[in-house]
Formats: C-alpha cells, sequence, structure tokens
C-alpha cells in the first residue's frame, strides 16, 4: 500500500528506466532500447524480454524484412525500406504476405490489367536463398492463383537499368485446388562444388492468368446468396437438334422457344488471395547484422571507411575494387570486428563480376598472445582461376568474433582486377555474451537502494550478471588501442594513421 501511494504520487520516465517513488524500474522495450550494448547481439521483443541474438542455419527472411534498410552507392541520399518494394495493384494490403498470419492476405485488383497483377518482396539485404514457399489463403476465404510464376533477383541491374530476374517457379496448368508450393532454387551462376541456394534480395510474383467472373459454377440459390461483389456471370445456352449446348446472349435465350432454350449456369467470382510469401535463407549474415550501425568519425572515415562499408553493407549489388594485400606493411586486408563472439562455421565472399582471383581469409575469438596481439586462425591461400562470383571457407563450428579477408596478387600484371561486394559469415547458436550497460540513473537527491530484483532465465551451462555502480559523477579514463584490439599508449596512437587506430 505504501507503494502504491508513492506511485501515484511521483513517477518520471527517462530513457533507459522509470522511477517510481522509491524504486528504479527497468521493465519494457522502450527501457531496455536505451541501454548500450554492442550492435547485433540482442533481442527485444513487445513485452520487454531481452534474449540474446540467435543465429539459425535456416529461416524465413521476409518475416523480418521491414527490420533492414539501405543505401545504393548510385543514390547515397536514398534510404530503402525493406519489405514490398512494389506491388501492381493493391499495394496498401501486400504487406500482409510477410505478417506470419495466414488469414490476412493480398489480392489483386480484378479490375487492374493482368499485367499488374504482379508483387514484389524486397528482404532489405542480400542473403543464400534456398527455397521460396507461397501459401495461399483457406477455401474459404478464396481461391489460388489460376496460373502464376516466381522468380528471383541478387539486384543487379540489367542493360536496361531495371533489376534482372531469375525464374525459379511456374505454374502453367490451371491451378483450382492447391494452396502451398515450395520452390527450391539452385545456384543460377557457377559456383564450386558444395554451394547451395542463391543470392537473393528480392522476390517477384507474376500472376499469368485468372479465371475472372466464372471461378466456380454454384446454384442459383447459392448465387442469390453471394454478396454482390462475388457474383460472377451468368452464361445462357441453346440446345442444337444433336444435344450440342451453344453459348448465347440473354436477351436471344429469352426469345428461343422452351424446347431450345438449354441451362443457365451461374458463377461464382474468382477471389484470388495469396496469404503469406516465405523465402528461406540458409542463415542470417551476422556480419550484416553487427557492422550496418558501425560509426566513425569524421577522421576515420574517408576511402578505407568506403571501402569497409561497401563490403559489409548487405548489398550484393553495391561492390568496389579491393586493394592487393600489402604483406611488408600489413595494409589493405578488410578487417571485421563483429563486437562480439559468435557460433561460425563459414564466410563467403561475394562479387558480382571480377572477383579476386586469389584470397586468404582468418578468423580469431579475440584470445590475445603473450605479446598482446590477436592469435589469429589462418586458411590456405586459396585460388579462384575459375572466377566464380560466390565462394566460401569452412570450417568447424567455433566462436569468431574477428574475420580478415586478404585479397592477394595472382598473376601481378596491373590490369588483374579483384572486386568484392560482400563478406557474409554464418553459423548457429547463441552469441557467446551480451553486455548491456544502462544510461546514468539520475535519482534527484541522495537514496539508499538496498537490494536488486529481478526476473529472468539463464538455462544450464549460463549465467546473469548483474552489476551496479553508485556515485554522482562520472569519471571517464580514456584507452587506447590498435585495431588489432592491441592496448597502446595515447602518443604511439596518436602517431598511427586513423585506419589501423
Amino acid at each position: 500500500m505504501l507503494l502504491a501511494r508513492t506511485q501515484s504520487v511521483y513517477a518520471q520516465t527517462a530513457d533507459g528506466y522509470t522511477l517510481l517513488g522509491d524504486r528504479v524500474l527497468v521493465s519494457s522495450a522502450s527501457h531496455w532500447e536505451g541501454w548500450a550494448t554492442q550492435a547485433g547481439v540482442r533481442v527485444i521483443d513487445a513485452t520487454g524480454t531481452v534474449r540474446p541474438r540467435r543465429l539459425v542455419d535456416e529461416f524465413n527472411a521476409a518475416s523480418n524484412a521491414t527490420e533492414f534498410s539501405y543505401s545504393l552507392l548510385q543514390d547515397q541520399d536514398a534510404v530503402h525500406q525493406g519489405g514490398i518494394s512494389v506491388a501492381g495493384s493493391n499495394p496498401d494490403s501486400a504487406l500482409h504476405l510477410i505478417d506470419g498470419d495466414v488469414t490476412t492476405y493480398w489480392e489483386p485488383d480484378r479490375d487492374a490489367d493482368i499485367n499488374d497483377w504482379f508483387v514484389e518482396v524486397d528482404l532489405g539485404r542480400s542473403l543464400i536463398v534456398s527455397r521460396v514457399e507461397l501459401t495461399f489463403v483457406d477455401e474459404s476465404l478464396g481461391d489460388p492463383f489460376l496460373r502464376f510464376r516466381v522468380m528471383i533477383s541478387d539486384g543487379l541491374p540489367g542493360l536496361d537499368g531495371e533489376k534482372s530476374f531469375f525464374r525459379v517457379g511456374l505454374i502453367n496448368r490451371p491451378n483450382k485446388d492447391q494452396r502451398t508450393f515450395s520452390f527450391d532454387i539452385d545456384p543460377q551462376r557457377p559456383v564450386p562444388v558444395g554451394i547451395e541456394g542463391e543470392i537473393v534480395q528480392f522476390v517477384r510474383i507474376d500472376v499469368l492468368d485468372s479465371d475472372g467472373p466464372r471461378a466456380a459454377e454454384v446454384s442459383l440459390i447459392d448465387y442469390l446468396a453471394l454478396p454482390e461483389e462475388e457474383r460472377g456471370a451468368v452464361d445462357y445456352f441453346r440446345v442444337t437438334t444433336s444435344g450440342r449446348e451453344l453459348l448465347i446472349t440473354k436477351d436471344v435465350w429469352e426469345q428461343l422457344p422452351a424446347e431450345l432454350r438449354g441451362p443457365v449456369r451461374h458463377y461464382r467470382h474468382e477471389r484470388p488471395r495469396l496469404a503469406e510469401v516465405g523465402v528461406f535463407a540458409l542463415g542470417e549474415n551476422v556480419v550484416g547484422l553487427t557492422q550496418r550501425d558501425v560509426q566513425r568519425d569524421a577522421d576515420a572515415g574517408g576511402f578505407d571507411f568506403f571501402l569497409f562499408q561497401t563490403f559489409t553493407d548487405g548489398i550484393f549489388s553495391s561492390w568496389f575494387p579491393v586493394r592487393p594485400y600489402d604483406e611488408l606493411r600489413d595494409l589493405n586486408q578488410v578487417a571485421i570486428d563483429l563486437r562480439a563472439r559468435y557460433w561460425l562455421n563459414r564466410v563467403k565472399l561475394l562479387a558480382p563480376q571480377s572477383p579476386p582471383q586469389a584470397y586468404q581469409v582468418r578468423i580469431s575469438d579475440g584470445a590475445l598472445d603473450p605479446s598482446g596481439d590477436l592469435v589469429w586462425t589462418t586458411f590456405a591461400e586459396r585460388r579462384n582461376r575459375s572466377e566464380y562470383q560466390h565462394v566460401e571457407e569452412v570450417f568447424p563450428t567455433q566462436k569468431v568474433r574477428y574475420i580478415e579477408v586478404r585479397r592477394l596478387e595472382f598473376s601481378g600484371a596491373e590490369q588483374e582486377e579483384g572486386n568484392l561486394a560482400e563478406i557474409q559469415a554464418y553459423g548457429e547458436g547463441f552469441v557467446s555474451g551480451v553486455g548491456m550497460n544502462s544510461p546514468f540513473i539520475r535519482l534527484g537527491q541522495q537514496r539508499m537502494i538496498t537490494a536488486v530484483d529481478w526476473n529472468g532465465q539463464a538455462l544450464p551451462g549460463t549465467q546473469i550478471e548483474i552489476t551496479t555502480r553508485s556515485g554522482d559523477e562520472i569519471v571517464q579514463i580514456p584507452h587506447y588501442f590498435a585495431i588489432t584490439g592491441r592496448e597502446i599508449s595515447q602518443a604511439l596512437w596518436e602517431r598511427i594513421p586513423n585506419s589501423v587506430r
């Protein structure tokens, strides 16, 4: 009762917490959003529950497409949002295709031209997709598409400047009752042995045909019971002396003698309604998850940061030449810090044209050797003489925080190219640790806090650790690091180039 009185008298909400008279409360999604943490390591649901990020080996990438946004090299000022990129008709309902609810749907406008019966899903990033699934509404809610095709695109523009699509599914026979379809996606370009799936950012569904006002014949009683918008055609027939039925107009039918009048057939109007589009990727690219929010100060920007963004932005259609690794000065490698340790088992390199003909990948879990340098697992130098646009380094599942990619010189010729669009990493399992720090909690006056109560679940082999720090001011102590993670002096830090700080 004392708590109830104090709550009614005094409650103050700030970013990351709420003050309630005699307590500091952290319980909502908006609270946890105000706590600082590494990019991409946590998931906050609507109930205010925080979970460590979990990587899975297959998932529906369309289900969270709206969480991703991106800019293209040719138009840095425009921000594109994942979700539904375009719909030829009824665009307002197209988002139902990826809402996870099979009772909601997208229905093309029956009055629109059949060429406008299409919809495109933008995943918001490029992933390796293994199949596309379509789910149409239940029979009580509508009909499947009569004829349709499914196409995919990696986002690269064709000769006309528009996206190029590959067809991966075609239903060219009249389909009246099948309501679920699954289309497996094999590589659409040459790849090394063992690589599955295809690079996909967009999925497009085109409706090719419709029964329109003649979806199904119904009795006169059922026809009259239909809502006006669902009543379809009414066909009148004449019977010939040989017993054949000829379709005629209503006016002609009414003028015929009774013995020549054929049947009158009533139809329900077609209701083509697609409920869900599932785009199943081989996993979530953890590089894209963790690097999209990376910020650098102005001094650390410039060309090096432009390259870093290009290779980690999650978009296959943005690419740039990568410079050969300088072994003597240990320069020009692409170094990625995932900010936490993830259980990974493969690193992929993607390039739309002229990929590196030789390369090398290194990974590290963040452990340091006695001199303070990172301990690396270095894979063998690889040759890509066939110039595959999609290659990968596969290894036993292990904790990884740092990834380094080196483009190696193959021929030494000046005209040798080595373009790179994406560095991607995949795995399975929870991130090994998540740290979250609250903002400075301003109590307004001196208070005595005597206990911390929390609700949570720590499964076997895991733990939740809560620490507090008190005081009326914050003392900042700067530490200086090289890009390898080794702590160095301020004087040395100020002398070395920005790219290796």
